[in-house]
């Protein structure tokens, strides 16, 4: 008798708003995606942001799971 494994990848549904103009979004990521990873598909540059899981702040590494909800903070500046 055989055996074989089914690989199957199930996505993560996070919940993204985006501070400034208080918008939100569902978006799905791969299994272990990170704030880093959503970012880059979000085409947002990872220094001009703060990101908060669940309201507390996350680092770029953090790890996403099912159903979490992330604030992206975009930061300005000027002169």
């Amino acid at each position: 008798m055989k055996h074989f494994f089914i690989w199957v990848s199930i996505p993560l549904d996070i919940t993204v708003t985006f501070a400034r103009t208080k918008q939100s979004q569902q978006i799905s990521l791969q299994k272990d995606a990170t704030i880093q990873r959503l970012l880059a598909q979000l085409g947002i540059k990872p220094d001009t942001c703060l990101t908060l899981i669940n309201n507390q702040p996350a680092p770029l590494d953090s790890e996403l799971h099912h159903n979490q909800h992330v604030t992206i903070i975009e930061v300005t500046s000027g002169g």
